[in-house]
């Protein structure tokens, strides 16, 4: 089964295969502009990072020149940095 949503600046793709196991795809551009509360000071090996919360889930993005990497969860901001930290 298959589901998606599509609005101006969102596309999301749903997918629940017959083991019922869910699979959520969500592309949206990202503008910390309009973020209420966006840390910038946090460096993830060395790289800048931005940490915000959006729908009560807390955010960790940051790229190594590479990759771009992105952590959403409910766990706190000093979790994620650790988290952050061992992979990039």
């Amino acid at each position: 089964m298959q589901s998606s949503v599509r609005k101006e600046d969102l596309y999301q793709l749903i997918y629940v295969n017959n083991k019922n196991e869910k699979l959520v795809y969500k592309q949206s551009i990202l503008n910390l502009d309009e973020l209420e509360q966006v840390n910038k000071d946090i460096l993830i090996n060395g790289n800048p990072s931005y940490f915000f919360v959006e729908d009560n889930l807390n955010h960790l993005f940051w790229s190594d020149g590479e990759y771009q990497f992105l952590l959403i969860s409910y766990m706190s901001l000093d979790d994620l940095v650790k988290i952050a930290n061992s992979v990039a």
